[in-house]
């Protein structure tokens, strides 16, 4: 495996953890906000909390982190497949 499809990979995994983080804090805060509504999976209610949170705190940190976040983690995985296609 090269190089550079290493350093993408370890970068696609911090990322991913990092959005994993963001969407933990915005489901925290969800719960804080409105005890009484569903609690569930993250995983599962990903779009939900995506949606409740944005209709809730409009324009802010965490949802920007989140939306940040995945746009990094899909540029690792677009650098980690051009990596692949050209060692190949």
């Amino acid at each position: 495996m090269p190089p550079s499809t290493i350093i993408f990979l370890i970068a696609t995994l911090v990322t991913a953890a990092v959005t994993f983080l963001n969407v933990s804090r915005m489901a925290n805060q969800l719960k804080q906000v409105a005890p009484t509504e569903r609690r569930a999976s993250i995983f599962l209610d990903l779009p939900w909390i995506i949606r409740e949170h944005n209709r809730l705190f409009p324009q802010s940190g965490p949802m920007l982190a989140f939306w940040l976040s995945l746009i990094f983690l899909f540029v690792w995985l677009t650098g980690i497949v051009f990596s692949l296609a050209t060692h190949l």
